[in-house]
């Protein structure tokens, strides 16, 4: 109940209502992503390290156009990455299988500088995000042990972006972003019943979106 009440306060502090709908400048996008996980740290009693191969990604957004420098918008992400390797007291194991998914919900702002030299391929812009993210060890095995992990837990995201927007019209537009992405500490439980807190969980990358004002 609690998660639902911060996702219904991120929606509400968009604005999107139908009087808002009428008097201010929208937009809606979609893209996709590659990114770049680092290594999941589990912090028992000995520390194991959990590696995972780059994956990809989409997102769509919903957003606001306050003015000229500022935006704010609602986005919905989900990225996924292949289990690599598992690694404890120097002994790594691999042919893992499985995979490591981030399925999120974003309050995002944006800041575009009014430059002299902006145009319609050069648009610069910063942001930040925060919201929830749903992280989940979906299916993941490791040789030489019987059991898998298979579970999620849903914890406090933020995001950082750099990017630039490529008009192509009036309406229409491409952004071009890289993002660091990080999660609060969470925990996964194994069908053995063994718990993990992790640690370091972030990724690196890079979004290609194409969107239309309304």
């Amino acid at each position: 109940m609690r998660q639902l009440l911060i996702c219904a306060s991120l929606i509400s502090a968009t604005g999107f209502t139908p009087v808002a709908l009428a008097e201010a400048d929208y937009y809606v996008k979609g893209g996709l992503s590659y990114s770049a996980p680092a290594e999941q740290d589990e912090t028992n009693a000995n520390i194991t390290e959990w590696d995972f191969e780059n994956g990809l990604g989409f997102q769509g957004a919903i957003g606001h156009q306050y003015s000229e420098t500022l935006a704010v918008e609602l986005e919905l992400q989900y990225k996924s990455f292949d289990a690599q390797e598992r690694t404890e007291s120097g002994t790594t194991k691999t042919g893992l299988g499985g995979d490591l998914t981030y399925t999120s919900l974003m309050l995002n702002g944006y800041y575009t500088p009014q430059l002299e030299s902006q145009s319609d391929i050069f648009n610069p812009y910063l942001g930040a995000g925060i919201g929830l993210s749903k992280v989940k060890w979906d299916s993941i095995t490791v040789d030489g042990f019987s059991g898998e992990i298979d579970d999620s837990d849903t914890v406090a995201a933020f995001q950082l972006m750099l990017g630039n927007r490529f008009n192509l019209s009036e309406d229409a537009f491409i952004t071009t972003e890289y993002r660091y992405f990080r999660t609060a500490d969470y925990e996964i439980t194994s069908s053995d019943g063994d718990t993990g807190k992790f640690d370091n969980s972030n990724h690196h990358s890079v979004v290609i979106s194409i969107g239309t004002e309304f």
